[in-house]
């Protein structure tokens, strides 16, 4: 029996909790401004692009928007009491909060955006499109430049870089608190890509990519119509639906491969 219950949708969004939030820094006419987002995510591999969700009212969306470079910090769990400054108060009111924080502030090599130099991790991004979607903007950027510290080696190893983990916080009439999570120690496991019977259907998926990928570069400069007849021709083949084909389309020429 499933232990599932029903949430009030005024609290379903604490589900998507814990999340690393990230520290978005950006500067204009000489001003420096950072906010703490917890709602962020990767959009893109190529361009690699990033969206982070910022409400129009943060004086960091106005910074971004006139300056259309900014970066992203990812700071470590031993920064938490700075945090206050982050999230809780605006610049437009509180003028050098960051300073104050006892943040230290330098410039990328690429835009010379305004980075976090006590942070973990710091990109370096280009405007690219504000997308409004409800009471918040996806601000997205593309990430021109990056930065981290030894602990990540391709990928994080997590033995000096502890994440601050965000909860999220309390609501009133009691007294407002943010909740963080902060870890000691991680148990790594590892767990093969598309392991025994797997193995046999990730390969055809990739088989076929590769298929369709091949005539779609031998097609270069012809007819989306005729493109798509082929295309179709290989999915009957291997008695998929034709009418996907306009999906693995889509796929081809975002990937710009013409």
């Amino acid at each position: 029996m499933s232990k599932l219950k029903r949430v009030d949708l005024d609290l379903a969004e604490r589900i998507l909790y814990p999340t690393v939030p990230t520290i978005v820094l950006a500067e204009y006419d000489g001003r420096v401004s950072g906010m703490m987002a917890a709602w962020w995510t990767q959009l893109s591999f190529k361009p690699f692009l990033i969206g982070v969700a910022v409400a129009p009212e943060r004086f960091t969306y106005k910074l971004i928007l006139k300056s259309r470079i900014y970066s992203i910090n990812f700071i470590d769990s031993s920064l938490i009491n700075k945090t206050p400054y982050l999230g809780d108060i605006s610049e437009r009111f509180y003028p050098n909060k960051i300073i104050v924080a006892g943040f230290n502030i330098g410039r990328g090599e690429v835009l010379r955006a305004p980075i976090l130099l006590d942070s973990s991790a710091s990109l370096e991004l280009e405007l690219s499109r504000i997308v409004e979607v409800g009471d918040h903007d996806l601000i997205v950027g593309e990430v021109r430049s990056a930065y981290a510290i030894e602990d990540f080696n391709g990928m994080w190893m997590l033995r000096d870089y502890k994440p601050l983990m965000y909860l999220g916080r309390t609501r009133r009439p009691d007294k407002v608190k943010r909740l963080y999570v902060k870890c000691r120690d991680f148990e790594f496991t590892e767990i093969e890509y598309a392991p025994g019977d797997l193995r046999e259907v990730a390969s055809m998926r990739f088989k076929i990519l590769d298929t369709l990928e091949g005539i779609f570069k031998s097609m270069a400069g012809r007819s989306r119509r005729k493109v798509l007849h082929e295309l179709a021709g290989v999915l009957k083949e291997y008695n998929l639906d034709p009418s996907d084909t306009a999906y693995y389309y889509e796929e081809l020429r975002r990937k710009a491969y013409l």
